[in-house]
């Protein structure tokens, strides 16, 4: 008879959730603030192909750090994150 063994990963622990969670607000922080210069040179018609490479860093930033902080958010009672499967039953 053959047996199946979990290959599941161990889930990460509380404190590394956090770290990634904050390094998603700095992101988004960072991103914002790239936006907001950007856009404020793009409408006074100050614009340089720096500000359209910032306008592009600052939208990847700000969507990447949304991405971390969804993804490392601990959801309901259970405290499993959305990268993470209940365990198979036998």
């Amino acid at each position: 008879m053959k047996t199946t063994t979990n290959t599941l990963k161990k889930p990460m622990s509380g404190p590394l959730l956090a770290e990634f969670r904050k390094l998603g607000y700095g992101l988004v922080l960072i991103g914002v603030i790239a936006l907001l210069h950007a856009w404020g040179n793009i409408i006074q018609n100050e614009a340089s192909w720096w500000e359209l490479l910032f306008l592009f860093i600052g939208l990847i930033a700000t969507l990447g750090g949304i991405n971390l902080v969804i993804r490392f958010t601990r959801h309901g009672k259970s405290g499993l994150t959305s990268t993470q499967t209940p365990e198979i039953r036998k």
